[in-house]
C-alpha cells in the first residue's frame, strides 16, 4: 500500500528545538511528525528567518563531533518491502561546508545499513553514493549560496541493479517542472534492503555546518514535484489545505481498535456553495482497504435534519498510508450558508486527535478555515462516530475527538472548477 509523509515545519515555536516522535509537536499542523530530530546532542530548530513556503523552515546545524538531521524511520515507514522511494525538499545554504557531508541518507530498518546517499561537496557540487559510500555520479551544477533550491531524489534498492537519481531545481527554477540537471547512476549496489529510514542533515561528522530545509516529503509512488497540499487547493477544507500548512491528527500510529466506524464531523459554511466530497487520514501502518474495509463517504443533514444521507459513495481510489486520501461524490451537493451539515467517512484503522474540539481540555476548540467552521463543544458537539460495519449517520461521542476527516467545499462565487486532481496511487 502506498505511503506519503510530509512536513512543512509550520505551526512550531520559532527558535525552539523541533521535537521528535510521530505523535508530538513536530507533526499535527506541519504535517507528519518527525521520527528523527535533534539527534546526538545537536539542535534542529524551527526558524522564521528563512522559509521557502509559509513562515518557517527547519534550521539544521551540526559539527565535527555530532550528527544531526530530520527524517522518518520504520515507525512511520511501516512496510519493510519498500524498495523504491522518492524524497523532495527545498534547501538554502549560506556557505559551503568545509568537508564533504553525507547530506541525504536512505537506509533500512533503524538505519542499520546505508542503501544510498547524496553528498554535499566543498565545491558546491553533489555526489551520489551507493551502499558502500562509493561515489557513482557527480553533478556538473554548482549550488549557489544564499538561494533556495529544490532537490528530488529517487532510490531503487537492489544489490546488483540498484539506481539513484537526483533532480536539481536551482534558484529561480526552484518551483519549476523541468530540472536544471538530473544526476544519476544505475546497475550498482544499493543493498536491496527495504527503505525504512531517511535522514536529511548529516550522518558523517566531518564539518561544522548549517542548512535550512523546507517542505520535506517522502513517498513510494513517484516524484513529488513542487509542494502542494495533499488535497488540491481547488477545494476549501478545514484541515487538509486552505492555507500553506495542513493538519494531520496528533496520533498517526495504529491504534489497537480494529473495528469499523462511520466517523462524522459537523460543519457550517458561511456562504452558499457545493460539497464535492470528503477526505480521511490513514495512520502509518495500515490503510482501511488493507484491513478489508473499502471506505465510504457521505454527507448528512445537521443535528435536527434526520439521518438520511444527502449523498454517499463507495470510494474507488487507491489509499495512501500516513496521510490524506479523498474521494469525490458523483455529483456535487448544494449547501446553504449558515446551515450545518455533517461530513462522514466509514473506514477502519483510524488516526485520532483526542479533545481536538474541546478547548477546555487543551484542544484547539472550534476549527475555522476560509468559508468553513466546525464548532467546538461550546456549540455543537463535534466528535461523532458510529460503531457499525455499514454506513450510517454517527451519533455517539468520545472525548471531543477529531478522527482525521474533512470536507471538500467550493463557494458558489468560486464557480465550478471541475473534478481535477486525484490522490497519490
Amino acid at each position: 500500500m502506498p505511503f506519503r509523509l510530509v512536513n512543512t515545519f509550520e505551526g512550531l515555536t520559532a527558535g525552539a528545538a523541533i521535537p521528535q516522535g510521530q505523535n508530538n509537536g513536530s507533526g499535527k499542523r506541519s504535517g507528519n511528525g518527525l521520527d528523527l530530530a535533534n539527534r546526538n546532542g545537536t539542535t534542529v530548530v524551527a526558524d522564521n528567518a528563512q522559509a521557502m513556503h509559509g513562515t518557517q523552515s527547519a534550521k539544521i546545524s551540526w559539527n565535527v563531533i555530532n550528527q544531526s538531521g530530520v527524517g522518518w524511520t520504520q515507525l512511520s515507514i511501516a512496510s519493510s518491502t519498500v524498495t523504491t522511494a522518492y524524497v523532495r525538499f527545498y534547501f538554502r545554504i549560506e556557505s559551503l561546508p568545509s568537508g564533504n557531508t553525507r547530506w541525504v541518507a536512505l537506509a533500512d530498518n533503524a538505519g542499520l545499513d546505508l542503501l544510498g546517499a547524496v553528498v554535499l561537496r566543498t565545491d558546491g557540487k553533489i555526489d551520489l553514493a551507493d551502499t558502500n559510500t562509493t561515489v557513482q555520479a557527480t553533478s556538473t551544477s554548482t549550488l549557489a549560496t544564499s538561494q533556495w533550491h529544490r532537490i528530488e531524489v529517487k532510490l531503487v534498492s537492489d544489490a546488483t541493479t540498484g539506481s539513484m537519481d537526483a533532480k536539481l531545481f536551482l534558484g529561480a527554477n526552484a518551483e519549476g517542472s523541468t530540472p536544471d540537471e538530473t544526476v544519476s547512476f544505475a546497475n550498482q549496489n544499493t543493498n536491496g534492503g527495504g527503505i525504512q529510514w531517511l535522514n536529511v542533515g548529516a550522518v558523517n561528522d566531518v564539518t561544522s555546518f548549517s542548512i535550512w530545509v523546507d517542505s520535506l516529503e517522502m513517498n513510494d509512488t513517484g516524484y513529488p514535484g513542487p509542494f502542494a497540499p495533499p488535497v488540491p487547493s481547488t477545494y476549501e477544507t478545514l484541515f487538509a489545505n486552505g492555507t500553506y500548512s495542513f493538519t494531520v491528527p496528533a496520533t498517526m500510529d495504529d491504534v489497537s481498535d480494529t473495528a469499523t466506524y462511520t466517523f462524522g464531523m459537523y460543519f457550517t459554511p458561511s456562504v452558499d456553495g457545493k460539497v464535492y466530497g470528503a477526505a480521511w487520514c490513514n495512520p502509518n501502518a495500515l490503510a482501511s482497504g488493507e484491513a478489508g474495509v473499502t471506505p465510504q463517504i457521505a454527507l448528512y443533514p445537521g443535528p435536527s435534519g434526520g439521518s438520511t444521507a444527502l449523498a454517499s459513495k463507495t470510494t474507488t481510489i487507491t489509499e495512501v498510508r500516513a496521510n490524506w486520501n479523498y474521494e469525490l461524490f458523483d455529483t456535487p451537493i448544494d449547501v446553504i450558508n449558515g446551515t450545518t451539515y455533517m461530513i462522514a467517512v466509514l473506514h477502519t484503522r483510524y488516526s485520532i486527535y483526542s479533545y481536538y474540539f474541546d478547548a477546555g481540555n487543551g484542544g484547539p476548540g472550534s476549527q475555522a478555515q476560509g468559508s468553513l467552521t466546525a464548532e467546538g463543544i461550546t456549540g455543537t458537539n463535534n466528535n461523532f462516530f458510529n460503531a457499525s460495519a455499514t454506513l450510517a449517520k454517527p451519533g455517539s461521542a468520545f472525548h471531543s475527538s477529531w478522527y482525521g476527516i474533512d470536507v471538500l467545499f467550493q463557494s458558489a462565487a468560486a464557480g465550478a472548477q471541475g473534478y481535477w486532481g486525484r490522490p497519490l496511487g
